[in-house]
């Protein structure tokens, strides 16, 4: 009787897999081009791979970094900068950025003495727009400048047609000057980029200037309205929202509406849950609190229910705040003694 022929194992090794799969695993690298640099020079295939895998960036890049992706023509899918754009925008001009599907640039790009943003910072941002027209999402800082009577930011933030995600900042100082002038530009340029982005899903709305503020979607499905002070919801018509967040937390909310009717008067804020409930019937999250579903309750259990359920987030978050607080003084009190 023959014996069975042994079957020899064969060892896998990582050069044997195609390059589509060794593509997939290098881009869980793909946030550090010092680390694809050293995966490049392991052998030629590595290499062909790695030139060929989108990148994430952070700005400031090191000069050897910055180098490596110039001279390789490394594509970029993500680019992130904090810096002030007069110090780093030669970097970001030098990539390769046409494919780029998410840029968030978002600084203190401000000219002083204006509200407006820097040449430098505008520069970027109009360059990106001539090369990377399948951006995805975008953050950035905003002004109301307006050239040939539209707003030139509105133009530039909706020639970018594929967005589905936007983040608007504006700065301090603008919010006061529109406070002041009780103009509303502000939120007649961010009517005119919703309802110009028929892909927009995500808002969110950074120093929003309007001291009343009102918004009317068909496709949004996220809002938020950050880092801003005396803002009165007076409108929604939303029917495809699910999440919508005011203030950072529930916390900041609730603080803010009792500051505002310190100085405005009990009134203020006494109908947002309505307002809500009327313009946003989709709704399943406020301030990440999980909403009643279906079947949906009429308008005055709705808000009873919501309402008693911010304030229980309310009071768990300061209870927590306290007891954070606590812990912090009894571990300094040693110490000091």
């Amino acid at each position: 009787m023959e014996e069975p022929e042994k079957v020899t194992e064969r060892q896998l090794y990582l050069d044997d897999l195609p390059p589509e799969i060794l593509e997939r695993i290098f881009l869980f690298v793909s946030t550090d081009p010092t680390v694809l640099k050293a995966i490049s020079q392991v052998c030629p295939l590595f290499l062909d791979v790695v030139l060929k895998v989108p990148v994430q960036v952070q700005i400031p890049l090191s000069e050897p970094q910055l180098s490596w992706l110039v001279d390789n023509s490394i594509p970029v899918r993500s680019l992130t900068n904090r810096e002030i754009a007069a110090y780093v925008g030669d970097q970001i001009l030098a990539l390769n950025l046409r494919g780029l599907c998410v840029a968030r640039l978002v600084g203190y790009d401000y000219q002083s003495k204006k509200c407006e943003v820097t040449p430098h910072y505008l520069q970027i941002l109009q360059f990106i727009r001539r090369r990377c027209p399948m951006v995805k999402r975008l953050d950035l800082n905003v002004d109301l400048i307006r050239y040939r009577g539209n707003f030139r930011f509105a133009d530039l933030i909706t020639s970018f047609g594929k967005l589905t995600h936007l983040s608007i900042h504006f700065s301090a100082h603008i919010e006061l000057n529109q406070r002041i002038l009780n103009s509303d530009d502000a939120q007649n340029l961010i009517d005119t980029v919703v309802q110009d982005l028929p892909s927009l899903k995500t808002l969110n709305i950074f120093i929003c200037p309007p001291r009343r503020f009102h918004l009317a979607s068909d496709t949004l499905q996220e809002l938020g309205i950050f880092k801003s002070d005396s803002i009165e919801v007076t409108h929604l018509a939303l029917p495809a929202l699910k999440k919508l967040r005011i203030h950072e937390s529930t916390v900041e909310l609730f603080r803010k509406i009792l500051a505002d009717r310190e100085t405005s008067g009990s009134q203020i804020h006494k109908n947002l849950l309505s307002i809500i409930y009327d313009g946003c019937p989709n709704l399943q999250v406020l301030n990440g609190q999980r909403l009643p579903g279906s079947p949906r309750l009429g308008r005055r259990d709705w808000t009873r229910l919501v309402n008693k359920a911010l304030i229980r987030q309310y009071r768990h978050a300061l209870a927590v705040e306290e007891l954070l607080q606590l812990r912090v003084r009894r571990r300094v009190e040693p110490a000091d003694q």
